[in-house]
């Protein structure tokens, strides 16, 4: 549309969605993204899009390109890793997220994400030290000290669970 804001076209994308289906809001709103000066925030609303709607191998397409053109945007590489494990490979987006950690081992939502892979990999012995690692460097993180709340219920120590939702 001229004259449309791209965050408002985003949303005006999201509204459309919930209103006339999702393939006409993807349409929407690729067609916004493919114009010249739509915004990195367009972009990672129709990744989103995509992704969210089941079309996880658009969404990875996309992220590679996003990634490839801003290789320092550690966001469109955690985007990017994400895309990898959600199209059946785990041994790429956990070597991204990896990646992610070693540059920037603040992120406590690439930890969690990383435990929640190897989680789902049947790693549970590497997922419990993702874990402790994290919280090593983030002891007060409230999404991972509720995961650890989690494991710790899972092993039958409710008042080490407790303690963690306290």
């Amino acid at each position: 549309k001229k004259g449309c804001l791209w965050g408002a076209c985003g949303l005006q994308g999201q509204v459309l969605a919930s209103q006339e289906g999702t393939v006409q809001a993807l349409r929407f709103m690729r067609e916004l993204a493919e114009k010249e000066g739509a915004g990195l925030s367009l972009q990672i609303a129709l990744f989103r899009a995509r992704f969210s709607s089941g079309q996880t191998e658009q969404a990875l397409v996309q992220a590679k390109s996003l990634a490839a053109a801003q290789p320092d945007n550690l966001a469109l590489r955690f985007i990017l890793a994400t895309a990898h494990a959600a199209n059946g490979d785990s041994s790429t987006g956990e070597t991204l997220l990896t990646a992610l950690l070693e540059e920037d081992p603040g992120r406590a939502r690439v930890w969690g994400q990383l435990y929640r892979l190897q989680r789902v990999q049947g790693d549970d012995a590497a997922a419990s030290q993702t874990l402790r690692d994290g919280l090593a460097v983030d002891p007060d993180n409230r999404d991972l000290l509720w995961l650890q709340a989690s494991e710790f219920e899972t092993a039958g120590d409710i008042d080490g669970a407790i303690s963690n939702y306290e």
